[in-house]
């Protein structure tokens, strides 16, 4: 038989995720953010209708999503950072 079995596996740390799974949006890289963009944030985080969200609270709320995405982004790639040693210190070691 090939492999491991269930008690042979090493313990390690279970590697870091997202909520769903996904890299948040860096909002730097992509330069300005677009409406629907700010518009899915604030449907997503605050309990509003959709369709009372007009133009002006878009714009409103333009530069106050644009920080909280770029501190998810930040805090993020801060684990990130510090997990990717470990991965590749586990693929490294012979069992």
């Amino acid at each position: 038989m090939y492999g491991f079995t269930v008690t042979q596996r090493p313990k390690y740390l279970p590697l870091l995720t997202s909520r769903d799974s996904t890299i948040p949006i860096n909002p730097s890289a992509i330069g300005e953010l677009s409406n629907d963009d700010i518009k899915e944030y604030i449907l997503d985080h605050e309990e509003i209708e959709e369709d009372k969200i007009i133009p002006q609270k878009i714009a409103a709320n333009k530069r106050k999503v644009t920080k909280a995405l770029q501190e998810e982004y930040d805090e993020w790639q801060q684990r990130n950072y510090k997990i990717l040693p470990d991965i590749y210190f586990s693929c490294s070691v012979v069992i």
